[in-house]
């Protein structure tokens, strides 16, 4: 991982890393205890950026006396020995007594903790010390939202390659469900073929100049990818690539057995912003765009 990071780290601000002893049963782990042992195996090694470990599941399942006995027996001994410099936190109490044990680390919401109101950030920032907020998976199809945020004196870390649909209806059910069963059947319903495909949660590399006065750190998801799938979603982004295709980058769609090898410099540029308010009312600009694909004898 990080031979294949090192040509790029000098745009890396952070990786993030969950380990299956934390409570982190993520459906793409193969094997768990191989990847506790990978993980801890990295941990150990030098890279010159910071390390977030996540506790950012939607729903954990105890109460929040467990939570501290879970963060005092194990989350602060690893924090300690690998000097882990912050934690991606979904529980807010959780985030509190870390806050309070561990002043030195840094604190980060997750899209997970779903927080869309300025007040309720504010409370994150004031009370457990959060000092980067990852906003919803849809915040960057939502210009408005994300501009407000960002005024209110916010840093931002937001996610640019998630390929969940935009305005889902049960964005939050499938997280909680998700956190609680470790399950993948959450991508069903977003199993809407290309067409669909356009209208999920992505953004394009060349669309991050539009962004870049709002956004202080890009997320790029790609927990259980391989190293060169990694590189090239590192690649595309950095160098902001407009010769690419969308499967080179979308994470999720290709776990739910969807893909969409559409060029992005054939995708327009509304999308970014249109917030899909005019689907149904004769816009059809994604069917349009698949079709014209297809027109070019793509299969």
């Amino acid at each position: 991982y990080i031979s294949a990071t090192t040509p790029y780290m000098e745009h890396i601000d952070s990786v993030f890393f969950g380990l299956p002893s934390l409570l982190d049963t993520h459906p793409r782990y193969k094997n768990e205890e191989e990847s506790e042992k990978n993980t801890l195996e990295f941990l150990s090694k030098p890279i010159p950026c910071k390390r977030y470990l996540t506790l950012n599941k939607a729903h954990y399942q105890m109460s929040d006396h467990d939570m501290r006995m879970l963060c005092s027996g194990k989350v602060f001994p690893l924090i300690d020995e690998y000097h882990i410099e912050g934690v991606i936190v979904t529980d807010y109490n959780a985030a509190k007594f870390i806050h309070q044990n561990r002043p030195c680390v840094e604190i980060s919401t997750s899209c997970n903790s779903f927080l869309y109101n300025i007040r309720a950030m504010r409370l994150w920032q004031e009370n457990c010390g959060a000092t980067i907020f990852n906003p919803p998976r849809d915040i960057l199809r939502s210009p408005k939202l994300l501009k407000e945020m960002h005024d209110a004196g916010f840093k931002l870390k937001c996610i640019v390659n998630e390929s969940c649909r935009y305005g889902c209806p049960q964005q939050m059910t499938h997280c909680f469900s998700a956190g609680r069963t470790a399950g993948t059947f959450f991508y069903e319903c977003s199993k809407m073929g290309e067409t669909g495909i356009l209208k999920c949660n992505w953004v394009l590399p060349r669309w991050l100049k539009q962004l870049d006065e709002y956004v202080d750190v890009y997320k790029i998801a790609g927990r259980g990818a391989t190293l060169e799938r990694i590189a090239s979603m590192l690649d595309a982004y950095i160098n902001e690539r407009d010769d690419i295709h969308l499967d080179d980058f979308l994470y999720g769609a290709v776990y739910r057995g969807e893909h969409c090898n559409l060029p992005t410099n054939m995708i327009p540029d509304k999308l970014l912003a249109c917030g899909c308010m005019d689907c149904g009312k004769g816009c059809n600009l994604c069917s349009v765009t698949v079709a014209k694909w297809h027109g070019k004898g793509n299969p």
